[in-house]
């Protein structure tokens, strides 16, 4: 079984390998699949069935959360399956699996460029903000005030505050 980044069909469109597509993990993803990796690696002949049962189901659900679409998959028929992720298990098989789960990170490593396409890439809006809108729009808006800290060390507003009363005093 084949997979690759979001990205990679648009490299290669002309491949008809069965392949999954997965978004860019991020780095809370990244360490659920080293723990699911880190499971795998602690199977032994002693590992029940149902223990490894439960390792599976875990690593199906994690995948089914992370794969954004496939290509020239087939259901058990040899007819062409839609992508829906709630059908990845019938199309991977254990080995699969912990291929996957081997393989993804390693292939996650993500150009610069494949981020900026990510389909799970953050929203943002257009609108200008303060920050960037011409100085004469924020002309009327009133100037934050600092919130002073609750921790015992000072901020810099709160050093240079205190060294100016400290100035002045003298």
């Amino acid at each position: 079984m084949e997979h690759q980044s979001e990205n990679a069909k648009a490299n290669d469109p002309k491949s008809d390998a069965p392949s999954l597509t997965f978004r860019i993990l991020k780095r809370r993803h990244s360490r659920a699949i080293a723990q699911l990796a880190g499971r795998i690696g602690e199977l032994s002949n002693k590992t029940t069935a149902s223990e490894l049962d439960a390792l599976m189901d875990d690593i199906i659900g994690f995948l089914k959360d992370q794969v954004v679409g496939w290509d020239n998959q087939t259901d058990e028929q040899g007819k062409p399956l839609p992508f829906d992720p709630a059908d990845l298990d019938r199309i991977l098989s254990d080995t699969d699996l912990l291929e996957l789960v081997q393989r993804l990170p390693m292939e996650n490593m993500a150009t610069a460029e494949e981020r900026k396409k990510s389909v799970s890439q953050s929203r943002s809006s257009t609108a200008r903000t303060a920050s960037n809108a011409p100085p004469a729009l924020n002309a009327g808006t009133p100037q934050a005030t600092a919130t002073p800290s609750k921790s015992s060390v000072q901020n810099a507003e709160e050093t240079v505050a205190t060294n100016a009363a400290a100035a002045a005093s003298t």
